[in-house]
């Protein structure tokens, strides 16, 4: 029942997640840039995130909840490692954006 509950908190991490993925995708490739590289980009990438909510609601014992949970299962172990990759590189930023505002302040003799 809590992971009904924990849902909304999940596909708003997702979203974040997806939006960071196609900005960083934009960065090297210009085919992000335009709708048509980035909306099958977000149909699969819904439709992966997608798969744990629906396999939890699916009845039990069916061959298709196995086959959600089996999709949703690779696709949680994708999601650790972006959610690491984003956080650090989310860190790296925030330190490099605050040592470079800090060294536009000081003046060095």
């Amino acid at each position: 029942m809590i992971a009904l509950f924990l849902t909304p908190i999940y596909l708003l991490v997702v979203f974040y997640l997806a939006i960071r993925t196609i900005a960083w995708f934009s960065s090297w490739y210009a085919g992000f840039r335009t709708w048509k590289g980035r909306v099958p980009v977000f149909v699969i990438y819904g439709l992966l995130s997608m798969t744990i909510p629906v396999a939890f609601l699916l009845p039990n014992g069916t061959k298709i909840r196995w086959i959600g949970q089996m999709i949703a299962n690779y696709w949680l172990g994708v999601l650790m490692y972006l959610v690491t990759v984003i956080i650090v590189a989310d860190v790296v930023r925030l330190i490099l954006h605050r040592v470079r505002h800090m060294n536009k302040g000081q003046h060095f003799p």
